[in-house]
């Protein structure tokens, strides 16, 4: 056979299998489905360090994968800037974030909330590097806290001490990325306060407990997600488990909860007046006790009356006026 000839063949093959594989694709041929991306920025939750906030999001991916049945990959990230940039890009399909910036940045839609022994919410405390420390002697000293967002004022003055310091009670340092980093900051004596879910304290003294703060939401980050993915993500994600230093595990999401509510409403209103007198309630043993006529060395049940003198006595009614 000819060389000319061969070669004609071999085009002829290639065109053959070329139109092959056009017709495949046409007709519907499966093809290998596309990662879905879940980044995880969440300032305030404790990480040691990146590598283990890296590992978390590696561990949500590959539950999420087993349950949807699609490649998921995590990624974590320590700057907003960073995430922000990723969701503008549309290169992240579903995050974890937290209820603050949630609430702060639309086009996010929450799809489940975070849960600690199935409490969507928890205290955040107020740290100090002095054992000794209260609110009141803490005005005028530093605080440095992780990154919230623009509002940082709202949050502390209005969330964490819910109007009853102004927002210059303490002297403020630049936010730092999130809150392992604060707890490094005060520990290296340059700053002196800092806040923290219960338990990533790192050896500093709790000198005051805020309401409930909601902890991070699951949310869907990008419109254009396959519609079966999205529904396949939010069935699995309700009840998925993510231990973390704040929260354990996912649940519904409940945006009319009191803690959210609470966030919203104090993310939403100026700081209150200046001050650096608190007005907080002393602690309950500090209260100065309470005269009782109830004798202590009686049984339970069994209450001594009062003394005549302390009885209530009523005038006289008037005269018969008929």
């Amino acid at each position: 056979m000819s060389a000319r000839r061969f070669s004609i063949r071999l085009a002829l093959a290639a065109a053959v299998l070329l139109a092959a594989a056009a017709t495949a694709h046409a007709q519907g041929a499966p093809e290998a489905a596309s990662a879905a991306t879940v980044g995880v920025y969440t300032p305030s939750v404790y990480f040691g360090d990146s590598m283990a906030r890296a590992r978390f999001a590696e561990t949500v991916a590959r539950a999420l994968e087993g349950a949807v049945g699609q490649p998921v990959r995590g990624r974590a990230f320590g700057a907003a800037g960073e995430f922000q940039a990723q969701i503008a890009a549309g290169g992240v399909d579903f995050a974890i974030v937290d209820a603050a910036y949630a609430l702060e940045h639309g086009g996010l839609k929450p799809l489940a909330q975070a849960v600690s022994g199935g409490n969507p919410a928890r205290p955040m405390h107020v740290l100090s590097t002095s054992a000794a420390a209260s609110v009141s002697t803490l005005a005028g000293q530093t605080m440095v806290v992780f990154d919230v967002g623009p509002h940082e004022d709202r949050f502390v003055s209005n969330f964490i001490f819910q109007g009853q310091i102004g927002a210059d009670y303490f002297k403020r340092a630049k936010p730092v990325r999130d809150a392992q980093a604060a707890l490094s900051v005060v520990k290296l004596g340059k700053a002196q306060v800092t806040l923290g879910f219960e338990g990533a304290g790192g050896g500093l003294t709790s000198v005051f407990t805020s309401r409930p703060a909601p902890l991070p939401v699951f949310v869907q980050a990008r419109d254009a997600v396959d519609p079966a993915l999205l529904a396949a993500v939010k069935k699995a994600v309700v009840g998925l488990s993510a231990p973390t230093e704040a929260f354990d595990a996912f649940a519904g999401y409940n945006p009319g909860a009191a803690p959210l509510t609470a966030l919203r409403s104090a993310l939403g209103s100026a700081p209150g007046g200046a001050t650096t007198e608190p007005v907080l309630s002393p602690a309950v043993g500090a209260l100065p006790p309470v005269p009782s006529h109830l004798d202590p060395a009686l049984p339970p049940g069994l209450v001594a009356e009062p003394p005549a003198a302390d009885a209530i006595i009523l005038p006289a009614p008037p005269a018969d006026a008929f």
